[in-house]
């Protein structure tokens, strides 16, 4: 059960990155793409945390 809710969320986070690559006119040719945005989001939601933590 937790593996199929775990499979969920990656497919809609994904679909949540694509939709919002292509709304803002990104292209979109591969998973690759897709997975940069995810992990560019990621790290930079982890940034400003770390950020607002230091203060």
């Amino acid at each position: 059960m937790k593996l199929a809710l775990k499979e969920d969320l990656q497919q809609q986070m994904i679909a949540i990155a694509v939709l919002d690559m292509l709304e803002q006119g990104e292209k979109v040719h591969d998973i690759a793409d897709v997975t940069q945005k995810i992990v560019g989001e990621v790290w930079y939601g982890y940034i400003a945390q770390q950020n607002e933590k230091k203060g």
